[in-house]
């Protein structure tokens, strides 16, 4: 149906943006066997929601942080990399329901959310 597909898509285009991301990294090897890198990432955020307060945390920009090492035998490499992710998410209301006849009742309750995860990898590689 035309006109479901056309209020969909005004809903995408009030609600969402152009997103900027940004990857830059970086490998040095100082000696044939060994690799040093780092990197840095940024993912913007395709929200176009500005500072609303929502019933739920909506993702809005995250940022990488990344380093790592890498060893070179003959054939076989060895490489251990730890990332540092930092996310922000919108602000959104801890208590938000619809009170059973049709009015939405909010609390005054705002959650401020970041979330930070690391993670730490190791690969083996043996051709063979």
């Amino acid at each position: 149906n035309r006109s479901i597909n056309d209020y969909m898509n005004n809903n995408i285009r009030t609600q969402y943006q152009a997103a900027n991301n940004m990857r830059v990294g970086v490998e040095i090897k100082p000696i044939a066997w060994l690799a040093l890198r780092g990197g840095y990432a940024y993912y913007g955020s395709p929200s176009a929601v500005g500072d609303n307060i929502f019933d739920a945390p909506i993702e809005l920009d995250s940022r990488d942080l990344a380093f790592g090492i890498g060893f070179k035998v003959g054939r076989t490499s060895i490489d251990a990399s730890f990332v540092n992710k930092q996310t922000n998410y919108s602000d959104y209301d801890l208590f938000y329901w619809d009170g059973g006849d049709g009015t939405v009742i909010v609390n005054d309750l705002i959650s401020k959310n970041k979330s930070r995860k690391n993670i730490a990898t190791v690969t083996v590689t043996i051709p063979f």
